[in-house]
């Protein structure tokens, strides 16, 4: 996670990165149904990169618009390993 992410959400870094962290727990509740969707879509058709906008919430609690780039890494059995975004 870089640095940055604090100057944009008000979030530390390692937050990100701590166990009890949900990502999706951050999406706007009337985005996260389609940002679900999209991503599960770009699974199922096993396309390694998709973007798309949406918003998170802020540790301010406001929401920010953001674009996200994000990366699906599969395991060799076609699990996905982890979903990188910036």
């Amino acid at each position: 996670v870089s640095a940055n992410i604090e100057d944009i959400l008000g979030y530390p870094p390692d937050r990100f990165s701590q166990p009890d962290f949900n990502y999706a727990r951050l999406i706007h509740p009337d985005d996260f149904d389609r940002v679900r969707a999209e991503a599960r879509e770009q699974h199922r058709r096993r396309i390694p990169y998709f973007e798309q906008s949406y918003r998170l919430r802020a540790a301010d609690d406001t929401y920010r618009w953001i674009y996200d780039c994000s990366r699906i890494e599969y395991t060799p059995e076609g699990n996905i390993a982890s979903i990188r975004g910036y």
